[in-house]
């Protein structure tokens, strides 16, 4: 496994695990954004927007995390019909999000600083959208 693999499974999993663990009183394992259409949208929307305001990622990896961001929303609307997700599901979608947003950053941007910058960028525009 390449370092670029290992960053993107890393990735991955620490988002994964970030969403079953209780921090500070808040259980993210149960307030998971993913678990209905309307707090997805409302977290993936906010979480495109603080990529946005930090310019790191330029037009067309800005155009890149809306577009996955797009889909991801279409596909909780389509498959929810206005119901509650089930557990399989959210954590598919969680993992979906994590590893499409993993990829993105070792996609866009192979140089080792980078790509540090830009994870931890990634990682305020979830704690940001995972606040409001």
């Amino acid at each position: 496994m390449n370092w670029h693999q290992a960053f993107c499974f890393g990735l991955v999993l620490s988002f994964y695990f970030c969403c079953e663990v209780e921090s500070r009183g808040f259980n993210i394992a149960v307030n998971n954004p993913f678990v209905n259409h309307d707090t997805a949208e409302a977290f993936a929307r906010s979480f495109v927007r603080n990529i946005i305001s930090s310019e790191a990622f330029g037009r067309q990896g800005t155009a890149d995390f809306e577009d996955i961001v797009e889909d991801l929303v279409t596909a909780i609307k389509v498959s929810s019909h206005g119901e509650k997700e089930s557990s399989a599901k959210v954590k598919a979608m969680t993992m979906a999000f994590a590893s499409s947003i993993a990829e993105l950053i070792v996609i866009e941007d192979s140089a080792e600083n980078d790509m540090q910058q830009k994870t931890e960028i990634i990682i305020e525009a979830l704690r940001e959208a995972f606040l409001e």
